[in-house]
């Protein structure tokens, strides 16, 4: 009787389940609709910053991330003989969209074909990408992470308090009041994923204070092994508190939009519930990816499908051939179709101005579509993560999944609904 007692409590309490709630919050056209702006505001940012493009590449299309991944030390070598053969160049921002987008798509159709490895892989070309960014091109590096972080700060906080707002009672806020709510947490939102940041650091500069010692003369070789283990200390707590954070980074923004609170309580209640269950954020987080991606598998299909329909029935009416008589005319304007790349585009059968001006907005559309379905990953990995908090939550204090936030000025909000919570504050 008892082991079965215990064994009912025990399932109710672990709701993973409601995970799969993220895709209908995530695709819910609201969230597409802020992830689709954010993406396009992040995009346009890059693309002006590479007005000035700086990113080495040769003739075969090679560039210096390229040539990073594949050996780090031969980079200098690379650059500097681009000095005197005068290599092309390219924007930094295009270097990195053309290659990992393309790299996520390599990596989830080998997933397909039974082939993990490239999806492994990710996470360290990620942050190798990253470190390149930083060490060639630190000051474009810095300007993007900035107004990337400000774009994230309120598209993110919006999409998230949304999903908090939907899961938790089932209401569904505007997209004014969404990113109303995100603007007046600003500063929140934007300085919560750089207070983990700032505690590594400050940890490493007692590092680095206690690696002065070191310089003193006769005096400094045998201070330094004195004090060793105090910097083996500092440097325990910062991997520690970089593990946990790493571990707990998504719901930063989701603890901001379900709670009201500011950075340092976000920073605070990732750790703290990183800390007290890691497996079961693990598991959660195991399960929130294996879901994205048959989820996301299933959003690129059906954006593949449209396209192929379109493209199909557009085959069919249009028998006319290009200006060069080499193609068809959809050929020259649409040559190539896809899944594992909407926008692969050529325009070598383009041979006039008014075939050249149909190419470029046949190529638009087509960004549109393969936008909407990145903005679905973005939306995705926000609604999914705040769910995720609102279980993990309830898991460690016992609070209500209904239990949320709300502002007295968010009477849009409150108007409508049978609340029979309302914290207010802040």
């Amino acid at each position: 009787m008892n082991g079965n007692k215990e064994s009912g409590e025990f399932f109710p309490n672990f709701l993973f389940h409601k995970i799969f709630h993220s895709f209908r919050i995530a695709v819910h056209p609201k969230n597409l609709m802020i992830a689709f702006f954010t993406l396009a505001i992040i995009w346009g940012a890059g693309k002006l910053l590479d007005l000035r493009p700086t990113v080495v590449s040769d003739d075969s299309g090679q560039t210096e991330l390229d040539i990073y991944l594949q050996n780090p030390q031969a980079l200098p070598d690379f650059i500097n003989e681009s000095n005197q053969t005068g290599y092309m160049h390219r924007g930094v921002f295009e270097t990195i969209w053309q290659f990992l987008p393309v790299q996520l798509n390599f990596a989830i159709i080998s997933l397909l074909q039974s082939d993990v490895s490239p999806l492994l892989e990710m996470p360290e070309k990620y942050i190798r990408t990253i470190q390149w960014a930083f060490l060639y091109h630190p000051i474009y590096s810095i300007i993007f992470a900035i107004l990337k972080l400000v774009v994230i700060a309120i598209g993110g906080g919006a999409i998230c308090r949304i999903a908090a707002l939907q899961f938790a009672r089932g209401e569904k806020p505007g997209i004014f009041e969404a990113v109303h709510f995100s603007s007046r947490k600003f500063f929140s939102f934007f300085a919560a994923p750089l207070v983990p940041s700032g505690i590594i650091f400050l940890m490493g500069l007692f590092i680095s204070v206690i690696g002065l010692s070191a310089n003193i003369p006769y005096a400094g070789p045998p201070a330094l092994g004195v004090l060793m283990p105090l910097a083996l200390l500092w440097g325990l707590l910062a991997a520690i508190i970089a593990v946990v954070f790493t571990a707990g980074f998504g719901l930063m923004f989701p603890v901001i939009a379900y709670e009201g609170s500011d950075s340092f309580d976000s920073a605070s209640r990732s750790f703290s519930y990183t800390f007290a269950k890691p497996w079961r954020i693990l598991f959660y987080d195991l399960v929130a990816f294996c879901y994205g991606l048959v989820c996301y598998l299933f959003v690129r299909f059906l954006a593949f499908l449209v396209l192929f329909i379109t493209r199909s029935f557009l085959k069919i009416s249009i028998f006319t051939e290009s200006s060069d008589k080499s193609a068809n005319t959809l050929t020259a304007l649409w040559p190539v179709l896809s899944f594992s790349n909407f926008t692969n585009f050529s325009t070598s059968n383009v041979q006039n101005m008014p075939e050249s001006i149909g190419a470029v907005l046949i190529l638009i559309n087509l960004l549109f579509v393969s936008g909407l379905v990145l903005s679905f990953l973005i939306s995705f990995f926000f609604t999914a993560n705040t769910v995720i908090y609102a279980l993990i939550r309830n898991q460690v204090d016992g609070t209500e999944i209904s239990d949320i936030y709300i502002h007295p000025d968010d009477s849009a909000v409150i108007a409508g609904s049978n609340l029979t919570f309302v914290r207010t504050g802040q």
